[in-house]
């Protein structure tokens, strides 16, 4: 089968827009890594809904070096955005388990930032009308644009 891109991308921001409104959605929540997928996804968005729909979140665990790729991200496609630092969240949790008499074990500490980076999409989302949270759905196969509607 023959890659034709103008075509391809005309049927996924199609496909994007009707997503969005059988999700009854307006606001595209993206958490903004800097990195190829959430700049992707971020670009898609912003050509599916408008800039004005997309709505960016950078959450730094404390200070991050890199952190200057999202803000360059989110000034060139000139979008809405906040940043939200995750270190006192991902700090507490593991504080509250020692406490509790649990030792976070090394998968803990390594994917506890990813967990509560998901949890903050999604309470800024419920803070914005009509937001949906929307990323990259990575599988061992395949990149996939995925998005989750909140009734």
């Amino acid at each position: 089968m023959e890659f034709k891109p103008r075509k391809q991308l005309a049927g996924l921001l199609e496909w994007m827009d009707q997503q969005m409104t059988q999700c009854g959605g307006k606001t595209a929540v993206i958490g903004i890594s800097g990195g190829k997928d959430s700049s992707t996804v971020a670009a898609l968005a912003v050509a599916a809904y408008g800039r004005e729909n997309v709505y960016g979140v950078l959450m730094p665990n404390g200070v991050q070096p890199d952190i200057d790729y999202s803000q360059a991200l989110v000034e060139h496609l000139n979008i809405p955005h906040c940043t939200i630092n995750i270190h006192d969240a991902v700090q507490g949790v593991l504080h509250e388990m020692e406490q509790a008499g649990l030792e976070p074990s090394r998968q803990t500490r390594v994917n506890l930032p990813s967990r509560i980076r998901m949890s903050t999409l999604y309470a800024v989302a419920q803070s914005l009308p009509g937001g949906t949270v929307m990323g990259p759905k990575l599988s061992r196969r395949a990149w996939m644009l995925g998005s989750v509607c909140l009734t």
